[in-house]
């Protein structure tokens, strides 16, 4: 079975609707769900490749990611077998679930930075084809990066450039008042302190 995440971001307040054509289908379910908060433009932080099993198993577990703190995570799985289960993953909660080919969909509201995965677990073995997919997006407080709120960080000594992949380079002054460097590609990463001197 595959499991796709589909999202629309900025949508317009009131009743919706959501309309998936396939050329060539079996059994097909679909879950729409809406959440508050997410920022509005470009959302999508972290989608990685979706793990697909096709061997016997009772624990399916998607590929590793790193989520940034707050942001929303969700996580859907497919399999070819009338079977609950339940699921695993740091903050994770199931929200629906649907029956015939058995799916689930998950969330984590307000996740934890850090390398992690989410685990669907079967009650019996399942030996058809299972998917994990899962993505991360943005919520409106996360992508206000606190990385640089020192008491003199952002109002007076805050510099910040993009090389050409896109990633963010930043220098700042802490709340210690020591000079600051820190890099962001997909996620900020651990910043590294250029001057201890605050003096200086």
């Amino acid at each position: 079975d595959l499991a796709q995440i589909f999202y629309a971001a900025d949508i317009n307040g009131g009743a919706n609707s959501v309309k998936a054509t396939y050329t060539n289908w079996g059994d097909v379910g679909m879950t729409a769900v809406e959440y508050s908060g997410i920022t509005t433009t470009s959302p999508l932080d972290v989608e990685p490749t979706p793990s697909y099993t096709s061997t016997s198993s009772n624990v399916f577990t998607s590929n590793s990611f790193n989520p940034q703190t707050g942001s929303l995570i969700f996580a859907g799985w497919a399999n070819e077998n009338n079977d609950p289960g339940t699921i695993t993953g740091t903050g994770m909660t199931v929200f629906a679930q649907d029956a015939g080919h058995y799916d689930a969909q998950a969330h984590n509201l307000s996740a934890t930075t850090g390398s992690q995965t989410v685990s669907f677990n079967s009650v019996n073995s399942i030996t058809g084809d299972s998917t994990v997919n899962v993505a991360t997006f943005l919520s409106a407080a996360a992508s206000q990066d606190s990385i640089a709120t020192g008491l003199s960080g952002l109002s007076n000594s805050l510099s910040s450039v993009s090389d050409a992949s896109g990633n963010v380079h930043l220098t700042y002054v802490n709340s210690s008042g020591n000079i600051v460097y820190a890099e962001r590609t997909t996620s900020w990463q651990t910043p590294v302190t250029l001057d201890s001197n605050s003096s200086n």
